[in-house]
């Protein structure tokens, strides 16, 4: 391990974890229970990437329609406003993790743009927490 456990990506902590428990022996029921739990992890990592994804398209949806609603309203109506306000922090928070992601695995595969790479995954990840990620 090259970082601390805080600082390292979900995927980069799976397959971790996933070297530790298979080379605890004898194999004993922690061995079982942590393989058990990397395994839901990694299932839950795989849902939230599609949650994510089906956010993200009912978000532009929704921008989309606030859009068209602006043009039929009857006078001094503001239901599109409401519709544009519609605000997803957690959301845009995955939405940034999930580009960091990305970045760093541009960054592990070509290792002369890794610093550059994995510093931009970082002011990624910050933008998505600070709400920024758009």
């Amino acid at each position: 391990m090259n970082m601390p456990l805080t600082d390292m990506p979900l995927e980069e902590l799976i397959r971790t974890a996933r070297s530790y428990a298979t080379s605890m022996t004898p194999i004993t029921t922690y061995t079982e229970i942590m393989n058990e739990l990397i395994n839901r992890v990694d299932v839950l990592r795989v849902r939230g990437k599609v949650l994510v994804n089906e956010n993200a398209a009912i978000k532009c949806m929704n921008d989309c329609l606030a859009e068209e609603l602006r043009g039929h309203q009857p006078a001094g109506a503001e239901m599109h406003f409401i519709w544009q306000k519609c605000e997803t922090p957690l959301t845009e928070e995955l939405i940034a993790i999930i580009r960091a992601e990305g970045v760093e695995m541009f960054g592990r595969k070509y290792p002369s743009a890794g610093i550059i790479a994995m510093s931009f995954a970082t002011s990624l990840r910050q933008e998505g927490k600070d709400g920024r990620a758009y």
